[in-house]
């Protein structure tokens, strides 16, 4: 067995917040631990052969199919960092996380080869260059919990002394950044393929919008922009604007391009529209944009914008990320062309979701984490029964995820 240089295939979640709370997210790239954390370097040996991303306002989904070209197995550590979130920012923004009462903000949970990893979690604050986690500890003020004011306010005097708070907007407010960072331990045999999957919703801010917004900034095209236009004008102007980011780049940490690369950016119903200015990424409809690429060397990231009708805002949880993956599937029939673009794992989790509605406690955990971060979820031990329409609804699902399987799995559900 071959101790290589620790590596980290971390797929980075970040979150910068700058006019407008972002959602943002990375590709696997790898790394080694030092003393202050997880540092990316490059990795010669293993292949990131198939990467199949799924982008929404409320998840994020990806399968990848990794190859040690070695001689040797490989042990390293996985990381998926979320790089520096401006807490200062998240205060005025009011920006929602998806599982605040969780160390796990993100809900963010893995597989390797159909298996669950063991997940570590670690926060760090930051100033600048000067990591302050200890100093900001210290004074008994908590960092990774996603607020920047859980601090009685008689520490103010020694906050502001240390450089840890400011006076913004006549408010004091937070002048540190945190890091929060999950890893594990991966196993890399040589000569064979590994499969990694994630699933983890999205923090979601947004950005107020009216009809006099430059649309074609944000890459809509015409016909969206007319659909925008008339949506506006139905609901009284009003509309937020979900902007998503995921770094693509560091793919470029791998040994080589990723082989096969599909990336889906859908909208969670038909009245949210979607934009981006990624080249290579089509338009399919005014809800799914595409791209299918082999030999895929990201030269750039990716943003994608959601824009959300104000009257969904509150029906469907924008605020936590769209509770929902297919909200109707439990009252129309699912039309097997509107499943075409989604991958394997989406539709897994969509096909599971007719049944977390009547409660169903599932015996995979990746399932039973997944729908425990939502709050219309209430698990029983009662049997579940599914009306007609749900039945079918999971058959045609069922079809559609069985033609795109990728990785292994070793569940009943």
């Amino acid at each position: 067995m071959k101790n290589a240089p620790i590596i980290s295939a971390g797929i980075i979640a970040v979150l910068s917040l700058t006019t407008i709370p972002l959602s943002a997210h990375a590709n696997d790239s790898t790394a080694t631990i030092e003393l202050g954390g997880i540092v990316l370097t490059k990795q010669s040996e293993i292949e990131m052969e198939v990467e199949d991303l799924t982008v929404s306002p409320g998840f994020v989904h990806v399968e990848y199919i990794f190859k040690n070209h070695s001689d040797t197995d490989i042990d390293s550590i996985v990381a998926f960092p979320l790089p520096r979130v401006d807490m200062g920012e998240s205060y005025f923004h009011d920006l929602a996380w998806p599982n605040p009462k969780s160390g796990n903000l993100v809900g963010f949970h893995a597989k390797s080869d159909g298996k669950d990893v063991q997940l570590t979690q670690e926060t760090h604050a930051w100033v600048g260059d000067q990591e302050v986690s200890a100093s900001l500890l210290d004074l008994g003020v908590p960092i990774g919990t996603g607020a920047s004011w859980l601090y009685s306010s008689d520490l103010a005097p020694q906050l502001k002394a240390a450089g840890l708070v400011v006076q913004s907007s006549g408010e004091d407010i937070a002048n540190w950044m945190e890091q929060t960072t999950f890893y594990w331990r991966q196993h890399f045999p040589k000569e064979s393929p590994t499969y990694i999957e994630h699933v983890y919703n999205p923090a979601a801010g947004a950005q107020h919008i009216s009809s006099g917004t430059n649309f074609s900034e944000y890459c809509f095209d015409k016909i969206t922009i007319d659909r925008i236009s008339d949506e506006l004008r139905r609901n009284g102007y009003d509309a937020e604007l979900l902007e998503v980011k995921y770094i693509l780049t560091t793919a470029n940490n791998w040994r080589g391009p990723i082989g096969d690369f599909r990336l889906t950016v859908k909208s969670p119903r038909p009245e949210i529209l979607v934009g981006s200015c990624m080249p290579g990424l089509q338009a399919i409809d005014a809800n799914t944009l595409e791209m299918h690429v082999r030999d895929f060397s990201p030269s750039q990231e990716l943003t994608a914008y959601f824009i959300v009708p104000l009257r969904l805002w509150d029906d469907m949880g924008v605020d936590t990320g769209p509770n929902q993956l297919i909200p109707d599937s439990d009252k129309a029939l699912i039309k097997q062309s509107d499943l075409k673009f989604h991958n394997a794992g989406f539709l897994r989790l969509a096909r599971n979701e007719i049944y977390a509605r009547h409660g169903k406690r599932f015996h995979d955990s990746l399932l039973q984490h997944w729908f425990e971060t939502k709050k219309w979820y209430n698990p029983t031990d009662a049997e579940v029964h599914l009306s007609q329409v749900e039945a079918t609804n999971v058959e045609i699902i069922l079809r559609e995820e069985n033609g795109r399987q990728m990785t292994p799995k070793n569940e009943a559900n």
